[in-house]
Parts: structure tokens; C-alpha cells; sequence
């Protein structure tokens, strides 16, 4: 067994563990699997072992694995977007999980628009409150999602957020 199925094989079973533990059923829960830096036959070897949800944090990067990959594939826009990268994506993927902004959200419903379609988005919370993470602020969310919700061409589906990097589990559930 290769090292990229015996990931694969131990993640499903991490997930579908705490799902049972948690009252869920694994078939609700989506592993999206991180290909930031490897190559096309990597995901290609995933792929091949049942993955259909893949995750990128650079647009470049995205688009050319997008397009050298089967047309299957559900994407997801992990990373920061800027707004001049938006027209590659938005439309193409599956869900973009790092809406920070008005002008971006700007951006992202023109080009749904444009192409005729509605693209799900998160919208990123920093709620660790670092100055080197993206994000709005806390306090920032409701009047940003009420905003947001004129724009034809998006659909928030939920927030993201990264937590504050320790393992103190205290603080981190705080």
C-alpha cells in the first residue's frame, strides 16, 4: 500500500471515528484533500483512490491542476484570494473558503454574474485576532454578511476561521 492511500485510509477513519462520536454520520463530512506544492500525479494517485475534493491555496497553482486533472473533481480557493486573482476562479470552483472583504466579494459576484452562476463562498473570520492572518474581524461579520447578501452572484454558505496557533486546548475552545 502506498503512503498517500494509507493517509487517505487513515483519515476516512479518523473522520468517520469522530464522527460516530460526535453523533454524525461520516457520509456528511467531506475530506478535501490539500495538494498546496505537490504535483499532478500525486493527486492523480488520490484520485485514483477515491478522492474527489481537493484544496489549493494558490490560484496559479489551482487553475493549472484544474486543468490537467478530471473534470470530476470538486475545487476549493483555501488560501487568501486578492481581488485581481478572482475572475480566475470564481465559477470554476466548488467553494471559495476565504471571502475577507467588500470589494472582493465585489469582484467574485461580477464575475458569477458574468458567468451566469452563483458562487459559494466562506467568509473568513479572524477570530484569534492575529495581525498576520486574514480575516474580519469579530466584531465586523453580521453587518459584512448582511451586506453581502444583496450580491446576486454569491452564496455564503458558512464562516471559516483559523484558530490561534498553540496547544493549549483551553484557550483554543475560549
Amino acid at each position: 500500500m502506498t503512503e498517500i492511500r494509507k493517509n487517505i485510509e487513515n483519515m476516512k477513519n479518523k473522520v468517520k471515528e469522530c464522527a460516530i462520536q460526535s453523533d454524525r454520520s461520516p457520509d456528511d463530512i467531506q475530506i478535501i484533500a490539500v495538494g498546496k506544492t505537490f504535483p499532478v500525479e500525486v493527486l492523480q494517485e488520490a484520485y485514483s483512490y477515491g478522492v474527489r475534493s481537493f484544496g489549493e491555496n494558490k490560484v496559479q497553482e489551482l487553475v493549472e491542476k484544474m486543468n490537467s486533472m478530471s473534470k470530476d473533481l470538486q475545487w476549493h480557493m483555501i488560501g487568501h484570494l486578492q481581488k485581481n486573482k478572482a475572475k480566475y476562479i470564481a465559477g470554476e470552483v466548488t467553494l471559495i473558503h476565504s471571502l475577507d472583504s467588500v470589494d472582493l466579494a465585489k469582484e467574485i459576484d461580477k464575475v458569477a454574474r458574468k458567468k451566469d452562476c452563483i458562487q459559494q463562498v466562506l467568509v473568513q473570520v479572524n477570530i484569534s485576532e492575529e495581525e498576520t492572518k486574514f480575516g474580519l474581524p469579530v466584531n465586523q461579520v453580521v453587518g459584512f454578511l448582511e451586506e453581502v447578501s444583496n450580491f446576486s452572484g454569491i452564496q455564503v454558505k458558512g464562516l471559516m476561521t483559523i484558530g490561534p496557533k498553540t496547544k493549549d486546548k483551553d484557550y483554543i475552545r475560549e
